[in-house]
């Protein structure tokens, strides 16, 4: 409703055109898989097939398909990491986390972990939200962790607390 994912899609373009990206793993809510298929006809004139896999034999079959977007919810992605992991060896993914406040964990917890543990399998990341801190700063440090995840631009995780708790 707010453009995120058609402003997505214009900066994809660009990474499939530049051979920087071959697949799209989109985690998110299952409310969010629709619009990123309806805003891909809607930017790029045609339909896609998104695959949906849920189960741990779909997402070992991810490796070999021919499809260009894969829709998955947290729960999914959190349960089968070694299965998605060999998919980003395979392929250049940009892995995007929708709804990115449902990582805002800082405490790691089995989500938040999770992404950052595909993060660095990913050959680019792109987080979507419209409540990025809807608790405080803290809620800042897994969706930046997680999108640069050699780099630790907050700090690691307890310096950046207690930095936040008293700065507000």
């Amino acid at each position: 409703g707010r453009g995120k994912t058609t402003i997505s899609y214009a900066v994809i373009s660009k990474w499939i055109h530049d051979k920087i990206i071959d697949k799209i793993l989109v985690i998110g809510p299952i409310s969010a898989f629709g619009p990123w298929e309806d805003e891909y006809k809607f930017c790029f004139g045609k339909s896609i097939t998104a695959v949906r896999p849920q189960g741990a034999d779909e997402i070992k079959e991810m490796r070999k398909s021919d499809s260009l977007l894969f829709l998955m919810h947290y729960t999914s992605a959190g349960k089968n990491l070694d299965s998605l992991i060999e998919f980003m060896k395979d392929h250049n993914v940009l892995l995007v986390i929708d709804e990115s406040h449902n990582i805002k964990n800082f405490k790691l917890k089995l989500w938040a972990n999770s992404a950052l543990i595909l993060a660095s399998y990913a050959r680019r990341r792109m987080i979507l939200t419209g409540t990025p801190m809807p608790n405080d700063a803290r809620d800042l440090w897994t969706q930046l962790t997680f999108l640069w995840p050699n780099d630790y631009p907050l700090n690691m995780v307890a310096p950046f607390v207690r930095y936040a708790k008293t700065h507000g």
